[in-house]
């Protein structure tokens, strides 16, 4: 009884629906009758609620990249579910089956390979494309590490998966290397769906990142949202590993009137652990959808979509840390001096807390926290250089003094 009145509160979950809410965001990123890779449990069960109870969505089709490692996800995904058509593939489903496809070795027999030539090759009949292994066996196998993607720019702008105004960013082709020394029932899958595919479904990523050994193509995937959209032209706001920026898609996403991330923002709901990691998705597209705004210069609406952030995920709850800082500094890039200046202080406030219990502690003690102390410091002065830098310059000038008389009285062995 005393455990369960003592720890109610940090376990009470009523009112909480960041599960469902984050579900229902993956999928309102989509455009329909999309095809959405996710990677894990995490990203994959709320959204199948979502589907299945809800209702939401059922247009699109959700395909988990690790489950697609076994035969039978590979014969879900090639029928239709609710009004999901099935997954566009040329290879037959018996050939996805065990046995087959569970380990294709990548043997450079050619110096590189159009992706449907490599499909055609896996999907041969023909001993000479495959290799044989211990015991007598023969298996598939990639031709080779270089793959090409030969653009159909007509059904590229035709489907809509490209505009007329972007049709001459088009490319001929999309090329990347395949980096590991084999490919799995999973990658195979992927694979033949961009090659059978032809742009005429929207293809999604839950992490770009995911694929990257098998299929690399990150410059070429926008965010909108919180997905990212394949798309044959270069990504605004580009970065390696991740992609880049749909402005006008992830505007009509993340600031529409209908977004919900999970009432985390509300003081009756208590922020776990594991709502605590996956915040990071949604703070993380508002900010790159800020940032790509003060790219083109629209400053007012980088500062709506940095306010729209923070309401949902205010320090209250979610506690300004070093990765805050582009906040501020954002806020500062479009006029908003008041707003950052709020930011950094809530982030100067926090370390300087930290640091006072820290140095607080008897010597013995405080060393086994040096690191604790070094980096809460070296925020610190970052944000003091941040304030200086857009001549915030008492902001900046009292967090650098306080940080010297500090500095002054630690002593850390």
């Amino acid at each position: 009884g005393i455990m369960a009145k003592e720890g109610w509160k940090s376990h009470d979950r009523s009112g909480k629906y960041a599960a469902r809410d984050f579900a229902v965001m993956y999928l309102e990123s989509c455009k329909p009758n999309a095809i959405l890779f996710t990677n894990g449990d995490n990203d994959t069960f709320p959204l199948w609620y979502a589907q299945e109870v809800e209702g939401v969505r059922t247009d699109v089709r959700v395909v988990n990249y690790m489950l697609a490692s076994g035969d039978w996800y590979v014969t879900q995904m090639a029928r239709k579910v609710y009004n999901s058509d099935k997954l566009p593939l040329t290879i037959p489903r018996s050939k996805y089956r065990l046995g087959t496809f569970n380990y294709l070795p990548v043997i450079d027999k050619y110096k590189g390979a159009e992706l449907k030539d490599v499909v055609g090759f896996v999907n041969s009949d023909d001993r000479r494309t495959k290799v044989p292994i211990q015991g007598g066996e023969y298996i598939n196998f990639i031709p080779t590490k270089n793959i090409s993607l030969t653009i159909d720019k007509k059904a590229a702008v035709e489907t809509g998966t490209v505009s007329k105004a972007e049709e001459s960013k088009i490319p001929d082709k999309i090329t990347w290397k395949i980096t590991q020394s084999g490919i799995f029932r999973n990658d195979m899958l992927l694979l033949d769906l961009v090659a059978s595919n032809n742009w005429k479904r929207p293809i999604y990523f839950a992490n770009t990142n995911a694929i990257s050994k098998v299929m690399k193509v990150d410059k070429y995937c926008h965010m909108e949202g919180v997905v990212y959209r394949f798309r044959p032209v270069p990504a605004r706001d580009f970065i390696s590993r991740v992609g880049g920026v749909d402005i006008d898609r992830s505007w009509k996403v993340l600031m529409n009137n209908k977004v919900r991330w999970g009432r985390l923002n509300e003081p009756d709901v208590t922020v776990d652990r594991e709502s605590m990691r996956n915040s990071n998705m949604g703070k993380q597209s508002y900010l790159r959808l800020a940032q790509s705004l003060v790219n083109v210069q629209k400053y007012d609406s980088a500062v709506q979509v940095l306010d729209r952030g923070l309401y949902f995920f205010p320090n209250s709850k979610f506690i300004f840390d070093y990765y805050t800082l582009p906040w501020a500094e954002l806020y500062y890039k479009s006029g908003a001096m008041d707003k950052g200046d709020s930011v950094i202080r809530l982030i100067v406030k926090r370390y300087d807390e930290d640091l006072d219990y820290y140095t607080g502690l008897d010597d013995k003690f405080m060393n086994y926290y040096g690191s604790d102390i070094q980096q809460g410091m070296a925020v610190l002065q970052r944000a003091s250089q941040i304030a200086k830098q857009y001549k915030r310059k008492e902001l900046g000038d009292k967090i650098e003094k306080d940080l010297m008389d500090r500095l002054g009285k630690v002593d850390i062995k």
